[in-house]
């Protein structure tokens, strides 16, 4: 009998359904979970809750099912919807697609703009005006435009201009927004995070007290999870009042009431008011489900086991397993070997025998659901391009602002990483977890300095790049105008202090080109304006 491999890549690829809180806390919105995807060989399929087949291994890939539908992948890298039956009720026919919420999914076909369709497959909504687009969360979505965030309602109109440099969905009816901002030595780069509603209006206003995680859900319950200066986690209301103080090395958000801590090297539970419902004595602790059981680790020798726990902290399902997952409902998948995974009733019991090969890490099966109901950021491209460019941009002596920002940034989270591994002590899995991620970022601060030496030792950066239409000749950059103009088939940007930087173009589909408002030393962003001319 062939082995059955639990594809969880794929389905947090494609269950992109990030900021709502608590998939299986005490919010009665929650959808309900009954097909979960497998594979077999290369292709996907789905089991439901009793461990039976009902859809066969035939797809590249799949997601969890939103509104009904489930998002797949064929073998020709497109995307279309099923149903719960396995029927394909949406065409594979786009190049980039995302789930349905509120009724409409973003999707964009081969050479094609933003666009939303409805169940039967309809275009209700073109996005002219967006390079990227997300799903609807209470009646609002994401868009972004020149790397800049901002908002549409569901008749496709701009309730909220592209301003943000980074921006969640709307829950409980405002949206995280962070903006980075030039400090006066025009080195350094400081992010600042606030809240605004629907119109816009900031319903918490930006600041650098406290941060928040882009990863992590907005308010869950009324609350939001922040992190101090010093790198210690807390709470804020809904007014941007601190009504926990940061003091936890690490926290997670409030489900059915309470939320997990990590104190010293253990972890607790605490209640809105942040005093200790459950004791600090775990080794690892996850959100309470719908059910009221939450899974905790436990040492046990050298081996970390899993188990249960209610609201009070006793041991409903005794640590056992290896690892193990929320309950969505009355069931929940465990193994007890970390190689096959089976599905258990509420009282720790295999309903469905171990069967499906498990090759996922303990923390990412406890966060399993957590993790594709949150996927961050995603967003659907536009693949529309009316202008092709290739040339080289002269190295001026200085680096780019985004650079420096990317830099700035990536150190920042490097450093943060490294304390946090150092406060996980003897959590091995958690800080197994922290290390992967901290290995993540050098890799990236490398690539960004490998680049910067090539850069500087040959003088340009090549670049191709396909370009949009967009009637405007300038735009801002870090607070700077920049201005453009076109000589002996190069282009100059000067921008307010008076630095100029010089692109050679050495071949463009159309003459009559203008820089755009973004520009770094990775991707060069042109755009054709009918007024500008050699």
């Amino acid at each position: 009998m062939k082995r059955i491999l639990v594809n969880l890549t794929a389905a947090i690829l494609l269950a992109i359904t990030f900021q709502s809180c608590g998939l299986f806390g005490s919010n009665a919105n929650d959808p309900e979970i009954k097909l979960f995807p497998f594979s077999v060989d290369g292709k996907t399929g789905y089991f439901n809750l009793e461990g039976k087949i009902v859809i066969n291994p035939q797809f590249e890939q799949g997601g969890i099912f939103n509104e009904g539908l489930a998002l797949i992948k064929t073998s020709e890298n497109k995307y279309g919807f099923i149903d719960e039956q396995g029927k394909i009720v949406i065409n594979p026919q786009f190049k980039m697609a995302s789930n349905f919420s509120d009724g409409l999914a973003p999707v964009v076909s081969e050479g094609g703009k933003c666009q939303y369709i409805d169940k039967e497959g309809k275009i209700k909504l073109t996005i002219d005006s967006a390079d990227a687009c997300g799903e609807f969360k209470e009646g609002i979505a994401r868009i972004m435009l020149n790397r800049k965030y901002g908002f549409i309602d569901k008749d496709g109109k701009v309730i909220v201009k592209p301003q943000f440099d980074r921006a969640g969905d709307f829950n409980e009816g405002m949206a995280q927004v962070k903006m980075i901002i030039q400090d006066t030595d025009n080195k350094t780069v400081i992010p600042k995070y606030g809240f605004i509603n629907s119109k816009g209006e900031y319903a918490i206003n930006l600041q650098t007290y406290w941060t928040t995680s882009e990863y992590s859900s907005p308010f869950c319950e009324g609350l939001l999870l922040i992190t101090d200066k010093e790198g210690k986690c807390g709470y804020i209301n809904q007014e941007g009042k601190i009504v926990i103080n940061p003091q936890f090395t690490y926290a997670g958000n409030f489900s059915n009431g309470l939320a997990w801590v990590l104190q010293g090297e253990q972890f607790g539970y605490i209640d809105k008011e942040g005093k200790f419902v459950i004791n600090p004595q775990f080794n690892r602790a996850y959100d309470f489900a719908s059910n009221g059981l939450a899974v905790v680790g436990q040492k046990n020798g050298d081996d970390e086991k899993y188990g249960y726990i209610d609201k009070s902290g006793k041991f409903i399902i005794n640590p056992q397993f290896a690892c193990a997952s929320p309950f969505i409902g009355s069931v929940a998948l465990a193994s007890t070997d970390q190689k096959q995974l089976g599905i258990i009733d509420n009282k720790g019991k295999f309903t469905a025998n171990p069967q499906f090969s498990c090759n996922i890490r303990v923390s990412e099966l406890a966060n399993l659901f957590y993790i594709l109901k949150f996927t961050p950021y995603k967003l659907v491209e536009s693949d529309y391009s009316n202008i092709h460019i290739v040339g080289r941009w002269k190295f001026s002596g200085m680096q780019s602002p985004q650079i420096d920002r990317m830099m700035a940034e990536t150190d920042s989270k490097i450093a943060s990483l490294e304390q946090s591994i150092a406060s996980a002590g003897s959590n091995y899995s958690y800080g197994s977890e922290l290390k992967t991620q901290k290995e993540m970022m050098e890799s990236q601060k490398k690539m960004m300095n490998d680049m910067m030496d090539k850069m500087k030792a040959e003088g340009w950066i090549e670049f191709t790049n396909d370009g949009r239409y967009n009637q405007n000749m300038s735009g801002t950059e870090d607070g700077g105008t920049y201005s453009v103009n076109k000589k002996n088939n190069t282009l100059y940007t000067t921008d307010s202090k008076g630095k100029t930087d010089e692109l050679l173009i050495e071949e463009s589909t159309n003459d009559n080109l203008v820089l755009s408002t973004q520009k770094d030393s990775t991707k060069i962003m042109f755009t054709i304006d009918q007024n500008f001319r050699k």
